[in-house]
């Protein structure tokens, strides 16, 4: 039998031909030369000039253009038009040293789209589609464009696609800057200009670790020659712990993390509960990763190793899913939502305010679960109608006295919270809300409170603070950043705190562990809670300064990694935004609709998943929830 490899052997000007007509698909646009400079290559080096006498002996071997032709669509050949009267060289490579300059504009147009194609990949599958298969090969057209490149190059080119990545994923900085203005007082556009500052500060940040990671890719090394599956997991393993560190500083922020991609990938999600959100990063980084390498080796290993991996993990993961829940008796959770206007929860006004709201519509929800189970809210009938009552955060203004840890129940200060200690009381439940705790008129808190049915009180503060949303990051080095935070500064909190209380129907103990708002994007606050015993996870959220935008539901999907992580459900009660409860399993449980019914029953295992579904935007409403306890 003969080799059936010669047969292959025009594959060479048909690439050519390929990659010609790539180049006239490309739009001849100016590109401006400063983008130029970030992705065309670095002044020579001898790597370089190595690297273009290699090309320019492929360019002499390669065959002339009335030697190539192209095949129709009947079997005939014709010559290309493409190639014809001049050399044929693909404009995907670099332009040699003396090249033509439309050569040369060429490359920086693929590697240009290449920077953008990675962005649009990076930011869809954060979105309601959940379009996860996208994350996983998000950063593939970025190191498939960083293979000849010099490293200054290769380090240009990973830090415009990160800050093209970490722009488009984090746009809503911009109108939530500029509704916020009134607030910070300043006007409007001058709001929307520190909009702009931060988006780009923020995205040139976080960009760094695209950078390092491009700058370290280098296929044509030794090293890469002799084990090139090495390379694609040296990369991933130094994303991860590039991505666990920009968590650490008071700059943090946790958008854009390619693990929130996969929050509808349920089966390859539940590997979180081993490697958490920066090892599934890793994963998706991996995979991109190999296959850009592949795709300019050949080498079908690299594509082999991670699609057998990824097919494994979500083999196992729906095994996991399979597996029925604790026989342990659910917990029945109010979540109140509110909806009042931010620039409202500060300010005199006439209309409802949000502990007001509240207030409302707890006696509305209470009522309506009274109603369905043969009781009335005076009948005394509602112990086991909820185990536990939330509200959003910073619903309610609290006060304690400074050396003490009791809150004041008297007086003009203590109105809010002698209210909430008589509703705790009445309805036999525990309240959990969100408070701004102060200790003195110079020192406010962002603070979980829980309030028993018997008075006991604990409270939980936020120790992660919104860069200058609530504190401006390292003012005690830079007090002129003062200027550009709110004022009052909101103090972070110096320990994590669980709070316990006992189920009203059957007295046992539970710990709940709070997390509020912008700590639900990061790994550590959840984790901290979960090994304190924490046995379920309660987000508090003031979403409507994100309003319009689809901030909301970004933050939404970041719970199913955080139940996963934890193996523990996860409850977000919202102000305008999404609230919902998540399963141990990250899965959206099913809720209530618009109207204020009696609570639900969860499904379990055995009669079928639960719906994915979340409570409407922006919409005030009690909504009855069960939780499943691990």
């Amino acid at each position: 039998m003969r080799n059936p490899l010669p047969l292959m052997t025009p594959a060479l000007p048909t690439l050519q031909q390929q990659a010609q007509r790539l180049r006239l698909l490309i739009p001849r646009m100016p590109i401006p030369r400063i983008v130029q400079q970030l992705i065309v290559q670095a002044p020579e080096t001898q790597e370089t000039k190595d690297q273009a006498s290699q090309d320019q002996a492929l360019t002499d071997q390669a065959p002339t253009a009335e030697a190539m032709t192209t095949p129709a669509l009947n079997g005939t050949a014709f010559p290309s038009k493409l190639t014809e009267g001049k050399p044929t060289r693909s404009p995907l490579l670099p332009a040699t040293p003396g090249g033509d300059s439309t050569d040369k504009a060429a490359t920086i147009r693929v590697r240009l789209g290449c920077a953008l194609l990675t962005a649009l990949l990076w930011w869809l599958p954060g979105q309601q589609a959940g379009w996860f298969a996208l994350g996983w090969i998000a950063l593939t057209p970025l190191f498939w464009a960083l293979h000849d490149l010099d490293g200054r190059a290769r380090w240009r080119l990973g830090h415009l696609t990160g800050w093209l990545s970490y722009a488009l994923i984090n746009w809503w900085i911009i109108p939530t800057i500029t509704k916020a203005s009134p607030v910070i007082g300043i006007p409007a556009p001058l709001g929307a200009l520190l909009g702009v500052l931060a988006v780009t500060f923020i995205a040139l940040v976080h960009s760094s670790i695209v950078a390092g990671c491009a700058w370290l890719w280098n296929p044509r090394a030794s090293w890469v020659q002799r084990a090139p599956w090495a390379l694609p997991v040296l990369i991933a393993l130094l994303w991860a712990c590039l991505d666990a560190l920009r968590y650490e500083t008071q700059l943090a922020h946790g958008w854009g993390a390619l693990a929130y991609t996969q929050w509808r990938d349920t089966a390859l999600l539940q590997s979180a509960a081993y490697i958490g959100q920066h090892g599934l990063s890793a994963l998706c980084v991996w995979f991109a990763t190999s296959l850009a390498l592949w795709i300019r080796r050949g080498d079908v290993f690299l594509w082999r190793a991670p699609v057998a991996v990824f097919i494994l993990l979500h083999g196992w993961g729906a095994y996991r899913l399979t597996l029925p829940f604790s026989p342990r008796p659910p917990l029945r959770v109010l979540l109140v939502q509110t909806n009042i206007p931010s620039w409202r929860k500060n300010a005199e006004s006439s209309a409802e305010s949000p502990y007001a709201q509240a207030m409302r519509l707890t006696h509305e929800g209470v009522q309506a679960a009274a109603a369905r189970t043969g009781g009335s809210l005076t009948g005394g009938n509602l112990i086991g109608a909820f185990d536990l009552i939330v509200w959003p955060e910073t619903t309610a203004i609290v006060w304690q006295p400074k050396g003490r840890n009791r809150f004041l129940r008297e007086g003009a200060l203590g109105t809010e919270m002698a209210g909430l200690d008589a509703l705790a009381r009445e309805l036999k439940t525990p309240i959990l809300f969100g408070a701004h705790r102060a200790v003195s008129r110079e020192e406010l808190y962002n603070t979980a409170v829980l309030i028993t049915p018997n008075g006991e009180e604990s409270f939980s503060a936020k120790q992660h603070l919104v860069p200058f949303g609530e504190r401006a990051p390292y003012n005690e080095y830079l007090p002129f950043l003062r200027a550009l935070a709110p004022s009052p500064e909101i103090t972070p909190g110096v320990q994590t705190q669980t709070l316990a209380f006992n189920r009203p129907s059957t007295g046992e103990r539970l710990v709940a562990g709070c997390v509020i708002c912008f700590e639900s994007c990061f790994r550590y606050p959840a984790r901290r809670l979960a090994k304190d015993g924490a046995q379920l996870i309660v987000v508090m959220t003031n979403d409507e300064w994100f309003s319009g935008t689809n901030s909301p539901w970004e933050h939404a999907a970041m719970a199913t990694v955080r139940a996963v992580e934890n193996r523990a459900a996860v409850v977000q009660v919202a102000n305008a935004g999404y609230s919902f409860v998540v399963d141990p399993y990250g899965r959206f449980v099913v809720n209530s609709d618009n109207t204020l019914s009696g609570p639900q029953a969860v499904p379990d295992r055995k009669s079928g998943p639960p719906t994915q579904a979340l409570s409407t935007f922006g919409v005030a409403q009690a909504l009855p929830a069960t939780v499943s306890l691990p």
